[in-house]
């Protein structure tokens, strides 16, 4: 028996959308082409991903990442910050599926920052700002509290993200972390409203994504 011909990041990004049903444009599969052509050129010296094959990249980069944009409120303009942005995710794949939304993506590690600023031009995302530094609770943030939405991407603890969170977003803003189903991380969710003010919290799981995902959600 033949085996299949392997499957290349262009055709596994337009069949895991389409299997989950969510829309991609030309344009959008094309920016989320580019930029994960350049993230596996990148990483064959840098260390960016340890995910290399092209349905794992669609699905659990890609994917991922855009899937949240269906569990907050995001209006067009919203002021958006990627809270350690590593290889791009959520935040860059967010500003290419949403080129109306403005989008931060902080970063403290130099190599990756230097890809994320490579990888503008070649997504064409003309509404992201690269910003290298360490974010941390007692430092000044600029446009601090002007932040409509705070993304977040299996990196930092939730109870971290509420204090941030508290400082940078707007009344009414969102915080979407994503997380593994983790009882800790759901209990730290379940105390934002006494701790941080948050008006509304939710441990959301999404079917399309895989089995142990989930969304920490808080509007504060």
């Amino acid at each position: 028996m033949t085996a299949a011909p392997p499957v290349s990041v262009a055709e596994a990004i337009r069949e895991a959308f389409s299997a989950a049903s969510l829309p991609l444009s030309d344009r959008q599969a094309r920016a989320f082409t580019a930029h994960a052509e350049l993230m596996l050129r990148w990483n064959r010296t840098h260390n960016l991903t340890r995910i290399v094959e092209p349905v794992e990249i669609a699905r659990r980069h890609f994917l991922d990442s855009a899937a949240v944009l269906d569990h907050v409120d995001a209006p067009s303009g919203a002021l958006t910050a990627d809270i350690g942005s590593g290889a791009g995710f959520p935040g860059l794949a967010v500003a290419a599926y949403r080129p109306d939304l403005r989008v931060r993506l902080f970063e403290s590690s130099s190599k990756k920052a230097s890809f994320l600023m490579a990888a503008l031009p070649a997504v064409g995302s003309g509404n992201v700002q690269v910003e290298h530094t360490r974010l941390t609770i007692g430092a000044s943030i600029a446009d601090g509290g002007a932040y409509d939405l705070i993304l977040s991407r299996y990196t930092s603890p939730l109870e971290w993200l509420g204090r941030l969170s508290r400082r940078m977003l707007k009344s009414g803003g969102w915080l979407a972390a994503h997380k593994f189903d983790d009882a800790d991380e759901r209990e730290a969710l379940a105390r934002f409203p006494a701790e941080f003010g948050a008006r509304i919290v939710e441990w959301r799981s999404d079917a399309r994504l895989d089995a142990r995902r989930r969304f920490a959600l808080a509007q504060f």
